[in-house]
C-alpha cells in the first residue's frame, strides 16, 4: 500500500511510473494501480501495518488514503524525465 492524504482517482489497471523526490528526474520503475481505499479510520490503518510498512499506531495524514498497487517492475537502470516545476504528486511523460 502506498499511503496518501489525497484520494486516486486513476483507473484500476493503469501503470504509475515511480521516481524518488528530489533524485533529479529519474524513474526506477512502476506499479500497477489496483484500488483506492480510504479515508483510513485507525483500526483499519493498524490492522494493515504489515501492508504499509509506515511506522507509528497514528494516522500520518489528517484525511489517510491507501493506494493498493501491485506488479512493480524495478528498472535495472533508472530513465531520465523532465520534472516540469510544480509537478508533485503526478507528471506527465511527453
Amino acid at each position: 500500500l502506498e499511503i496518501r492524504g489525497t484520494r486516486c482517482a486513476k483507473p484500476s489497471g493503469e501503470r504509475f511510473y515511480l521516481a524518488l523526490s528530489g533524485a533529479g528526474g529519474l524513474v526506477f520503475g512502476s506499479v500497477e494501480f489496483v484500488a483506492c481505499h480510504g479515508p483510513l479510520p485507525s483500526s483499519e490503518w493498524v490492522r494493515r501495518a504489515p501492508e504499509h510498512c509506515v511506522s507509528g499506531a497514528a494516522l500520518p495524514y489528517r484525511t489517510t488514503y491507501a493506494w493498493e498497487i501491485r506488479a512493480p517492475i524495478s528498472f535495472t537502470r533508472p530513465v531520465p524525465y523532465s520534472h516540469k516545476p510544480g509537478c508533485v504528486i503526478w507528471a506527465c511523460a511527453d
